[in-house]
């Protein structure tokens, strides 16, 4: 609402601001009074403002003071994955205890591994990822956390580019990847990909990463994704499906969506953002009971769809 006076009329009504019009709801003169243009309306409006300055002021102090400000998703999980990479060692009880939980039965060599077990990381990345690689390809890795998945085929392309939102993070990378020679660093400071060209990528990879963001920072990645990939190259992502079995008992487990826990979509969902982006999807996995990403989450690879579809 909106209380102003009327800089040609002398006192003006109260109203409320709708479709770039002041609406009046008062009356002048015993005779309703009209509909205000919004550039009329705003030069009332500054002229109370700039009378009442100090009022103004004081409020807005006083609102400042009662409220909360929330980080976001990014800056969520920017704090999150900062101190799970500070807090991480292969031999703390929590960590070796999540292990167990997934089945991973193998020794712990970099922050991940504790996630899945081993036969069923294996699987994805040799389904999903191996087949995109090549010498000549150059790739990117949005979200490297400490290397788990870019050990993997780092030797089979011939570029490597790895980002992430924690430096921490980046930190771990680095000690993992220490014999790769081909490779850059980059911290992320937006959803922007720092570094990465337009239209130069031939393999970018996102594993484990879009199941933590919410739909907006999804959407905006998406369209990253396809800015940077070159005609024919092909990114791997993956969502947490809250139609699949994995997916519904997860989101059954959780108050609300969380960066701890995970932010769930679904498939029809991802198609649909997938092409709003530019992109469209060449191959999907197909639901497992056997494995836990395949009976989880809905993964896909994606290609920049022909100007006729985008």
């Amino acid at each position: 609402r909106a209380h102003a006076q009327h800089p040609a009329r002398g006192r003006g009504p109260t109203g409320t601001l709708i479709s770039g019009c002041l609406i009046a709801v008062g009356h002048r003169g015993g005779a309703p009074c009209s509909v205000w243009p919004m550039e009329e309306a705003e030069q009332a409006l500054m002229a109370a403002a700039g009378a009442g300055r100090h009022n103004v002021l004081a409020m807005l102090s006083d609102l400042t003071a009662a409220t909360v400000f929330e980080p976001g998703n990014f800056g969520t999980n920017r704090k999150l994955w900062d101190r799970y990479a500070t807090e991480w060692s292969p031999t703390s009880p929590w960590v070796t205890r999540m292990a167990e939980g997934s089945g991973n039965r193998h020794t712990l060599e970099c922050v991940g591994d504790e996630w899945s077990g081993h036969d069923d990381f294996h699987h994805v990345v040799d389904t999903f990822i191996m087949p995109y690689t090549g010498s000549e390809v150059d790739a990117v890795e949005v979200g490297v956390g400490g290397g788990r998945v870019a050990r993997r085929y780092a030797g089979s392309v011939r570029t490597l580019h790895v980002l992430d939102i924690s430096r921490v993070m980046l930190d771990k990378a680095r000690r993992v990847l220490a014999g790769v020679d081909h490779i850059a660093y980059s911290l992320q400071d937006s959803n922007a990909l720092p570094g990465v060209e337009t239209a130069s990528v031939g393999l970018l990879v996102c594993f484990d990463v879009l199941v933590h963001c919410d739909l907006h920072v999804t959407m905006s990645y998406l369209r990253e994704f396809c800015r940077v990939l070159k005609p024919g190259g092909r990114a791997f992502l993956s969502f947490a499906d809250v139609t699949s079995p994995g997916g519904w008992e997860r989101f059954a487990s959780q108050q609300r969506a969380s960066v701890a826990g995970f932010c769930f979509t679904s498939p029809d969902a991802v198609r649909f953002l997938v092409g709003k982006a530019g992109l469209r999807i060449v191959r999907e996995g197909q639901r497992a009971e056997d494995n836990v990403y395949l009976r989880r989450d809905f993964l896909v690879v994606v290609e920049p769809a022909p100007p006729a579809e985008a």
